[in-house]
């Protein structure tokens, strides 16, 4: 062997070369010193610094897409408990109105002039004629309430007319504004004052009192008299208008009703 190295000088020394450079350079990778490894641990972070930031890129829009999603769960949670207060408050504020209704639907009939208390069916108002006036209308109570034709209708700030039809679960009621209805009136501050009243066909009551110089005067409250259909004592409404008319030499009136069919929603039936 030493012969042969002998022999082959050259090869030998370019061989002995190439292994200490190789042992040099192993152990300079190793160690991250000197320059061959400065060389190599510096390509190595050129080569690694846009790859970690591909990962790290990579990892932070995951981290968006999972926080983005979180978030509109949690946007959609919160607008449906929303949407569940708001139906609840909804709710709460149209029984306190209800109640409210019925507080007053109750108070109006201390002007029922009977000596004994009458029934009352309460009802709601389902639907309406084409007028708009709330002329005609119907309500979700009829026979099996006890309810039949002529029974009054009242609500909470006084008259709104009688029933024309009664059926099982519906009745249709004819309103005061309804110009075919004539109803007898006194004044409340004079009951000697005395007339008929009934409606225009546009909202409103038109009347006359059947002596030339009544003292009706705008302002004065108009109640039932108890001759004919309705009971004493139920408000009509109030004058707006007076005047004397030549022609049937009486004094003529118009009133607004003291019940705002515009607001109508709930009414009780005497029975």
């Amino acid at each position: 062997m030493i012969k042969w190295m002998r022999e082959h000088r050259i090869f030998t020394a370019i061989t002995s070369v190439i292994l200490i450079l190789c042992v040099i350079i192993a152990i300079s990778y190793y160690n991250g010193t000197g320059f061959i490894g400065s060389i190599l641990n510096r390509g190595s972070a050129e080569v690694s610094e846009p790859v970690t930031g591909v990962v790290n890129n990579v990892r932070d829009d995951a981290k968006g897409l999972f926080g983005f999603r979180k978030i509109s769960k949690e946007n959609e949670a919160l607008k449906e408990e929303i949407e569940k207060l708001e139906k609840e408050l909804i709710a709460a504020k149209l029984e306190e109105a209800e109640l409210e209704e019925l507080r007053e639907l109750t108070s109006v009939l201390n002007y029922v002039g009977n000596e004994e208390s009458p029934e009352i069916v309460s009802a709601n108002i389902t639907g309406v004629d084409n007028s708009g006036f709330y002329n005609i209308f119907t309500i979700n109570a009829g026979e099996e309430s006890g309810i039949y034709e002529d029974c009054i209708v009242l609500s909470g700030n006084g008259l709104i007319g009688r029933v024309a039809e009664s059926g099982n679960g519906y009745a249709k009621v004819v309103s005061i504004i309804d110009e075919n209805l004539d109803i007898s009136f006194q004044v409340l501050r004079d009951a000697s004052i005395l007339g008929v009243v009934s409606g225009d066909g546009k909202g409103g009551l038109d009347g006359y009192t059947l002596k030339a110089d009544a003292g009706i005067v705008e302002g004065d409250t108009l109640i039932t008299t108890g001759i004919g259909l309705y009971p004493e004592g139920i408000v009509i409404g109030k004058v707006t208008k007076v005047e004397y008319n030549s022609d049937i030499q009486l004094m003529t009136l118009r009133a607004e009703t003291s019940a705002d069919f515009n607001a109508l929603r709930k009414v009780v039936v005497l029975i």
